[in-house]
């Protein structure tokens, strides 16, 4: 039989704490970088699902307020409350795709105003070409090459 002495099953017992407080860091920020990347999920697929409307029909309005922006204030509003009530287990991912709607909808609005800002200083539109998307309303579609 192996005896132990109290300084050893002391030692024992700090190693113990101390490794489970590793575990414990190491499990924290993994979950913050989950978090993070969820997160960072939420706001792309959001943004790009409104990019994708918008392409499909040119934009959508709901009593005159554009459908992208109507979707992040009611998703922001539906995670405020969820905050408020202490009840909000899914707040963050309504304010995750909040903002990819809110992303969407500033994007288009910028763009526009990119373009209006391009057209007053040279009188053409920016760009030049439709690159990777010929044929999209607002992209210019480059001219046909010549006949060989």
């Amino acid at each position: 039989m192996m005896k132990v002495s109290a300084h050893e099953l002391a030692e024992m017992g700090r190693k113990l704490k101390s490794a489970q407080s590793r575990a414990n860091s190491a499990l924290d920020r993994a979950e913050k970088i989950v978090e993070g990347v969820v997160h960072t999920a939420e706001v792309g697929s959001m943004a790009f699902a409104m990019g994708v409307v918008q392409g499909r029909t040119g934009g959508v309005e709901v009593i005159g307020v554009p459908l992208e922006l109507g979707i992040g204030v009611a998703l922001h509003t539906f995670g405020w409350i969820g905050d408020w009530s202490g009840r909000g287990v899914l707040s963050g991912h309504l304010h995750g795709f909040g903002d990819g709607a809110l992303a969407a909808y500033l994007t288009t609005l910028g763009r526009g105003a990119g373009i209006k800002w391009a057209q007053k200083s040279t009188g053409a539109l920016p760009g030049g070409g439709g690159g990777l998307f010929p044929g999209i309303p607002g992209i210019p579609t480059p001219p046909a090459p010549p006949p060989p």
